[in-house]
């Protein structure tokens, strides 16, 4: 088989690219990536074709799907935030980067894409758990995502190329993004731990999310490139629990041995919905279980984070300074 993953040096990307080729993966692995976000690892990129190019430049990416199978699509904006704040810029990379991707794969002949549309597309539904028939987006990110997964679908009824859509919930793990103007939860709460700082929240302490480890989600990404029942399918990728940002900074705090003393209360970002997690008993039809519970995952990440921390990584007014208007939407 000879696969193509773009995001290819982004967080999911990494973290699959790393179990493919820990497993023996029979086959060709081609990587794109534009490095805006993500980063050049040479003891996993080095192994394998890897691009450094951006899916928005359709003359540079579409000769590389020539021969290819299937395509796991990654690559994209991903920050509310930023999307909010730039909607050109999320409609070229989320949607525009999707129909280069698209047309590739018509091109050359691609026999599947396997993509994930968010779990952000359950803004407005309501309270969880979220089942796939569900869609009600808010923010520019998840209408863009959400209409990424429609261009999907229709080449796959237009175009005969199959598919698999994936929602995934809040990953966390191992080369998580913690750069961003507003991380990750589990990086950004460890991170001020560690610096011996109370961690940032923004709006209610109470909100509950759903938090999958990246090893779980590539061992789902795994399946739906082997399996044919994933064909044309959408499934959420979660955990089917919540826990409220308050359990978490204790539960983070109470790993890592520091004290918990509360957090540096932020306004709300707007759109952000109250209690999300997954409704996963569609995946759990295929076989696919989360075996990664969230303290051990967390013990994972957080060895990880610490050892950043004594190497001097982060800085030391990491989210101290932070301009609100840059992240209300």
């Amino acid at each position: 088989m000879k696969i193509l993953i773009t995001g290819s040096c982004g967080f999911i990307g990494t973290n699959f690219i790393n179990h493919l080729l820990k497993t023996d993966f029979d086959g060709k692995i081609i990587g794109v990536d534009n490095l805006s976000s993500g980063y050049y690892l040479e003891k996993v990129h080095g192994r394998i074709e890897q691009h450094i190019t951006d899916v928005r430049d359709a003359k540079s990416i579409s000769p590389l799907f020539e021969g290819v199978d299937q395509v796991i699509h990654l690559a994209g904006l991903v920050s509310i935030q930023q999307c909010e704040k730039d909607m050109y810029g999320a409609i070229d990379n989320n949607v525009m980067g999707t129909v280069n991707v698209l047309d590739a794969c018509e091109r050359y002949g691609v026999k599947k894409i396997i993509a994930p549309e968010t779990a952000a597309v359950y803004e407005d539904c309501g309270e969880g758990p979220y089942v796939e028939t569900q869609m009600d987006p808010v923010t520019i990110y998840s209408t863009s995502k959400a209409m990424a997964g429609l261009l999907i679908k229709s080449f796959h009824k237009t175009r005969g190329i199959d598919y698999t859509l994936l929602r995934f919930f809040n990953v966390y793990g191992e080369l998580q993004d913690w750069k961003r103007l507003v991380p990750p939860a589990s990086a950004g709460f460890a991170i001020r731990f560690l610096q011996g700082k109370k961690p940032v929240i923004f709006g209610n302490p109470e909100k509950r999310r759903d938090f999958v480890h990246v090893d779980d989600v590539v061992n789902f990404l795994d399946m739906c490139l082997q399996d044919k029942r994933t064909d044309n399918e959408t499934y959420n990728v979660g955990t089917g629990t919540s826990r409220s940002l308050v359990e978490m900074m204790k539960e983070i705090a109470d790993i890592l041995k520091v004290p918990y003393d509360g957090y540096i209360s932020m306004p709300e970002i707007n759109g952000e919905a109250f209690n999300i997690f997954a409704n996963i008993g569609k995946a759990r039809l295929l076989g696919w279980n989360p075996t990664v519970s969230f303290r051990t995952g967390h013990e994972k990440l957080l060895s990880h984070l610490k050892t950043l921390h004594e190497e001097g990584v982060f800085p030391s007014d990491f989210m101290d300074n932070i301009n609100v208007s840059e992240i209300k939407i």
